[in-house]
């Protein structure tokens, strides 16, 4: 278990910022790999962020409705990687759809919750709030250059 209630918020927000820069600027690729036309990724991309956004506030409620709880964000986490894994593998643009749509709504429940915990981690000193979020952000450029590097190596 981790020590301090700090430490992980931050690696949380480390892992959290790090799975979006190793996979949000590159879907598009990946979508072109797959055969899918300019049309089909951008319906797809529009997907993705239309389910997010009508459900990131319902994640938000059960963040604040189970507050403390430390069940929301393995459950959004597990459901997420759930339906990354089923956008590997599927085939056909409606299962990839299927899929984005489960990543996009789990997924979607992470930042939420997350930041609720973050926010009671450092409570009435809300400028640490943003050295913990701070994490995050370093983690998603140093991955996003990562990804971009192994996937022009692999071509």
């Amino acid at each position: 278990m981790l020590s301090s209630p700090r430490l992980a918020a931050r690696l949380s927000y480390l892992a959290l910022f790090a799975a979006v820069g190793a996979s949000f600027p590159y879907l598009a690729v990946f979508y072109q790999a797959r055969g899918l036309d300019l049309g089909a990724i951008g319906l797809l991309t529009a997907l993705g962020a239309g389910a997010a956004l009508v459900s990131a506030p319902i994640w938000g409620a059960l963040a604040d409705r189970y507050a403390g709880s430390r069940l929301v964000i393995p459950i959004a986490a597990l459901l997420a990687a759930v339906g990354a894994a089923a956008l590997a593998l599927v085939v056909g643009v409606v299962a990839m759809a299927l899929a984005l749509a489960l990543t996009s709504v789990a997924f979607a429940g992470i930042a939420p919750a997350l930041d609720a915990r973050a926010l009671e981690t450092v409570r009435s000193d809300r400028n640490r709030y943003g050295r913990l979020r701070a994490w995050g952000s370093a983690s998603f450029i140093v991955v996003v250059a990562f990804t971009g590097a192994l996937i022009e190596r692999a071509g």
